[in-house]
């Protein structure tokens, strides 16, 4: 059943998809000619920001960098008691860094704020919002503007939610509540929503107001035995991967391989235990055959304190289509994270539900969806959209970081590898969505880059050569006056 909303919900529709690796909200900034912008949703962050004018090192993103300046409404946080920074050339600033290497610099900045809904936009939202003005790595790389922080929130950490559920004078206070559903593409989130209808809670564990979300995991089951997966699991929707210890990933992918050897999964090479990302994580289909399922592989399911929640094969195993059709894992391993959690459920884990956040009452709940439809890749891999919490954070997070599939050059492009030409999808707002793949993009540049310098170094090598011979040529002329 579908949750319903409370009177003054923020609804936000969501684009994306575990083939983009990535799912996102469009907002409409200050006015009275509303900026728009995309982020990431993100439970696993506390901070709200997108990139603004005058940044001095932003990627090209989805929108127009907001600029501050063509709104009434909004103006710079001042130093003081309500700067959610710290003060820096008296400014309210911020600066995150991120064990993958990404960083953000900026400042805080306050204005009115509506989420993009499949119905319009919603009932304005006074906000406190970062301005990124200086980005690196995944964020420089990433389509998306920004990220949309869903962690707890407080007066001094003013997540979203924080701030959507702060309780103005007079005014009753409200549950903290809302909901995430991810489908197999787009999806919905609800800041608000109700819970008369979910009929199934489990605890939900609450790191600090800036921390994060989690659950405890009890099994692993796979036809009817346990995986040694337990442990407190991390909530993190901006994750494509789901995250295990590396003996139970290493578990789950030798009883599957021994399951389909009887079962006749699918007609392909199995997984190997060495070679590039797509050979140690795909299943290789043998020929072109284009109407290829996973119904054949087994529904895993979650043992969540004594709820089970199942993981349909058309979650773990995610197809991509090209020269040689795969079928790919979307879990792999990782050690322990620095705040206790042993597992991370991503949205591979999170696509087909509906999750219901009540923080005041510490409980999550599940429902299941229609909007689950087996997702079909027709591109490479691109689900390395992992944000990593601060480096000085005593919950920051310390996951290995995969290397991207190794393909053929033609896919070092978004673009099916029978067209050089991107594919792309259109947002509500017209907006072309290419299908983007950030390590690659790195990569790609790059060689650009390699490709420009090694131009100018030829061009100045020509031009030395050019001037020695006019020289000669002027000394032989002279000689020849003489």
């Amino acid at each position: 059943m579908r949750l319903t909303s409370q009177p003054n919900a923020w609804h936000a529709r969501l684009h994306g998809s575990l083939r983009e690796g990535v799912y996102f909200a469009e907002v409409l900034l200050g006015s009275p000619r509303p900026q728009r912008a995309s982020l990431i949703v993100d439970t696993a962050s506390w901070v709200t920001e997108l990139t603004c004018t005058g940044c001095s090192a932003c990627g090209k993103h989805l929108h127009p960098h907001f600029n501050l300046s063509g709104s009434a409404t909004g103006y710079w946080l001042r130093c003081g008691s309500k700067c959610p920074g710290k003060c820096q050339k008296d400014q309210c600033s911020f600066e995150e860094k991120y064990l993958e290497g990404s960083s953000l610099q900026g400042r805080w900045f306050r204005d009115s704020l509506r989420f993009v809904s499949a119905n319009g936009s919603t009932e304005a939202l006074t906000a406190s919002v970062g301005c990124a003005l200086k980005e690196s790595g995944l964020f420089h790389a990433q389509q998306q503007n920004g990220i949309l922080g869903l962690a707890p929130g407080s007066a001094t950490k003013p997540t979203m939610i924080w701030q959507a559920f702060k309780k103005a004078r007079g005014a009753k206070s409200r549950n903290r509540v809302f909901s995430l559903s991810l489908g197999g593409e787009g999806g919905e989130l609800v800041i608000g929503a109700d819970t008369a209808h979910v009929g199934q809670w489990v605890p939900l564990q609450i790191s600090g107001s800036s921390g994060k979300y989690g659950v405890k995991v009890e099994a692993l089951m796979f036809n009817g035995h346990s995986i040694p997966c337990r442990g407190r699991a991390q909530l993190d929707s901006a994750s494509t991967f789901t995250y295990l210890p590396k003996e139970a990933e290493t578990q789950l992918r030798r009883a599957l391989a021994d399951f389909c050897k009887g079962q006749q999964c699918v007609p392909a090479d199995p997984p190997a235990a060495t070679g590039d990302e797509a050979t140690r994580h795909c299943w290789n289909v043998q020929g072109g055959t284009a109407n290829i399922s996973t119904k054949r592989f087994p529904v895993l399911s979650w043992r969540l304190q004594g709820l089970e929640v199942p993981w349909p094969p058309s979650r773990y195993l995610v197809r991509y289509s090209g020269k040689r059709v795969r079928l790919c894992y979307t879990f792999r391993a990782t050690n322990a994270l620095p705040d206790g959690s042993q597992i991370v459920l991503g949205a591979s884990w999170m696509v087909g539900q509906e999750l219901l956040f009540d923080i005041d009452k510490s409980r999550l709940g599940l429902t299941k969806t229609a909007n689950g439809s087996e997702p079909s890749l027709r591109h490479r891999d691109s689900p390395q959209r992992r944000r990593v919490v601060p480096r000085d954070a005593p919950s920051s997070r310390a996951v290995e970081q995969p290397a991207p599939i190794t393909t053929t050059r033609t896919d070092l492009t978004t673009a099916p590898s029978a067209s050089p030409a991107a594919e792309a999808e259109t947002s509500s707002s017209g907006v072309s969505l290419p299908l983007p793949d950030p390590v690659l993009g790195f990569e790609l540049e790059t060689q650009i880059v390699e490709g420009v310098a090694g131009l100018l170094l030829l061009g100045a090598f020509v031009l030395r050569a050019r001037r020695k011979l006019w020289r000669l040529l002027f000394n032989c002329l002279r000689g020849a006056r003489i």
